[in-house]
């Protein structure tokens, strides 16, 4: 057997890890304040709610990396790497939604 099938059996499988910006504590501690305060609303309150989000895409890509991890444990801080680019090209989209559907992509 080999190392990577018995990794694979025990439910340990290989994959690119998560992308993100570093989060300070008081970000963390930020971030876990809004949730806890907003965990009793009810659905139809979220339904009136945008979310709204961005992507970029870099015309210089980082040579992917692998780790092992288990399954649901994706976004762990020990399965995440931190990077910081500068000196490439990017074009950015940002798009919305509501409860009821999607918005615009700009």
């Amino acid at each position: 057997m080999t190392l990577r099938r018995g990794l694979n059996e025990a439910g340990i499988c290989c994959h690119i890890p998560s992308y993100k910006g570093m989060l300070t504590p008081a970000h963390k501690e930020c971030r876990l304040g809004f949730a806890l305060e907003h965990l009793p609303h009810d659905e139809n309150y979220w339904r009136n709610i945008i979310f709204t989000d961005e992507k970029v895409f870099q015309s210089v890509a980082a040579p992917a990396r692998q780790c092992w991890w288990r399954p649901n444990t994706r976004y762990q801080e020990n399965h995440i790497h931190h990077r910081a680019m500068s000196g490439s090209v990017a074009v950015s989209f940002w798009g919305w939604m509501l409860g009821y559907g999607p918005g615009d992509l700009v």
